[in-house]
């Protein structure tokens, strides 16, 4: 319950895995010599992706697995290699290399293209580079996995951390470092939100690149370059040509202890780098009244007290970083928070810095793609507290090659993989048929119902309306009889009379 997709649950159980490496970042999994040992113990993008459907009757959302490799140059060693534990004897041509590969080493497809080797699966198992590969342009590593998500009804997925911010209760302890662990930014269909910035500044050298933009280095105007005002700054300078705008906020939340501080050795206490003495201060209201009054005009840091945890509250509107000390007494702030209810890294004897986080906007609708120049770490997004998930995929095909055997495999893979989506979405659309069959059915019932009942109230009124009128004509035939009965014995009277 940690990770919400689409404000459910992201799997039906618990995942029970330390780590499990994405967008091809490697981890630490020395002791698991094959993919296959990384895929038993739940380490792959795969794993992630079979967790995730578990619960795809529930949150609607499917999650597709993939893995990609590509060379850093188009260099050609000719030397022995060993990749997924399967030792590649040398070859003499390069193109003879890849066809080996696609021989020899299952699941795992190598193409090359001007003279650069990929590497790549369709089912998201991490890919093993062994040794005498770092000269045709592959890090000896385990390189993890790529997942895809999408609605199964075509609409925009949501992901975010099942945390007390995001309305799920306080007893809530998702936090978007675990929603970024799995290699997920908090996104909410053409929004995405960061987590907590890092303390480096962002450099034009990390090429970072927002919509295939580069984006430039931290923009310092009011605020020290590693701030999320800055990196918001740089984000936006660019934004006529991105179609994105970025905003920033730093929140801090911090523990006060009232009882075992020295409120005589607070006279040194700073806020946002402002002497803020707290010698006089005896409740937490106090305590806010006392930091806004210090602050005032010179910062937009706002302090106020938290209803529901009691905890001081910072909050910087702009991004700004909030530095905290207490002075000489180290009592007084016992922990410190960020507004999802990780850490303040960094923060000991009451004193540390918080940094904010980036809300990114796209301004046309359309999806926001990620990038950075890092092949593995994706140093420059790290930068900005946002994962390489959301890098939008390019899809291109230049037809199924059957000319090998490893070739005819891949292309059976695509090709079920092709069948599998589009069974997804014809569940998903003939679900969505059956309950508008269901919808018409039952609106047809209830005009039949109508239309009968209607029929039974105009039959009542033709009959009481068709027995008055038998009861005039009852009457007026009667009257009818009587007068012609009167008639009848005066002109007797008469008759004898005359006679």
């Amino acid at each position: 319950d940690q990770i919400k997709i689409n404000g459910q649950d992201f799997a039906s159980g618990n995942l029970t895995a330390n780590a499990i490496p994405l967008n091809g970042i490697d981890v630490d999994t020395s002791s698991l010599a094959t993919p296959n040992a990384a895929q038993s113990a739940g380490y792959t993008a795969a794993a992630l992706a079979a967790a995730i459907n578990t619960n795809t009757h529930v949150h609607g959302a499917k999650a597709t697995a993939f893995n990609k490799v590509v060379a850093t140059t188009s260099s050609y060693t000719a030397a022995q290699a060993t990749l997924n534990g399967v030792t590649i004897a040398s070859r003499a041509t390069q193109q003879e290399f890849v066809d080996a590969i696609n021989n020899e080493v299952s699941d795992l497809v190598a193409t090359l293209e001007n003279g650069i080797i990929t590497l790549s699966n369709t089912t998201g198992a991490d890919i093993n580079v062994g040794a005498n590969m770092t000269g045709m342009g592959f890090a000896t590593d385990i390189y993890g996995g790529f997942i895809s998500i999408a609605n199964v009804d075509g609409s925009d997925v949501k992901i975010e951390a099942g945390s007390t911010v995001n309305g799920y209760g306080s007893a809530a302890d998702g936090t978007v470092a675990i929603v970024n662990r799995l290699g997920f930014n908090e996104i909410d269909g053409t929004t995405i939100k960061s987590a907590v910035v890092t303390t480096d500044p962002l450099t034009a050298a990390m090429n970072v690149k927002v919509n295939g933009v580069a984006i430039g280095g931290s923009f310092s105007g009011a605020s020290a370059a590693d701030s999320a005002a800055s990196k918001a700054a740089a984000i936006n300078a660019v934004s006529d040509q991105t179609n994105v705008v970025a905003t920033a906020k730093t929140v801090i939340r911090l523990g006060v202890d009232l009882v075992n501080a020295t409120m005589g050795n607070t006279t040194d206490a700073e806020i946002g780098g402002i002497v803020t003495s707290f010698a006089a201060v005896t409740d937490v209201d106090e305590l806010a009244s006392t930091i806004n009054a210090a602050v005032g005009s010179s910062t937009d840091i706002v302090a106020t007290i938290e209803s529901d945890t009691g905890l001081l509250r910072l909050e910087s509107a702009s991004g700004q970083n909030i530095t905290v000390d207490a002075g000489t007494d180290t009592a007084l702030f016992d922990r410190a928070l960020n507004e999802d209810g990780s850490a303040v890294t960094g923060f000991a004897s009451a004193a540390g810095t918080g940094f904010g986080f980036l809300t990114l906007t796209s301004t046309d609708g359309s999806a926001i793609s990620l990038e950075d120049g890092e092949t593995d770490a994706h140093t420059g997004l790290t930068t900005l507290g946002l994962q390489a998930a959301s890098e939008k995929a390019e899809t291109t095909t230049t037809g199924l090659s059957v000319s090998t055997v490893a070739e005819a495999n891949a292309a059976l893979t695509a090709i079920d993989s092709a069948i599998n989506t589009i069974s997804t979405f014809r569940a998903g659309f003939g679900a969505t048929e059956n309950r508008l069959d269901s919808a018409i059915s039952n609106l047809t019932t209830y005009q039949t119902n109508l239309e009968a009942a209607k029929g039974r109230i105009t039959d009542a009124d033709f009959a009481a309306e068709t027995s008055n009128l038998t009861k005039a004509q009852i009457l007026q035939q009667a009257a009818t009889s009587m007068l012609a009965q009167a008639n009848a014995s005066k002109q007797g009277l008469l008759a004898l009379l005359q006679g």
